[in-house]
């Protein structure tokens, strides 16, 4: 799962 600087704040963990 990949995501944008934009939400990397909440979906941090979703990013790993």
């Amino acid at each position: 799962y990949y995501v944008t600087e934009e939400v990397t704040g909440e979906k941090d963990s979703l990013k790993n």
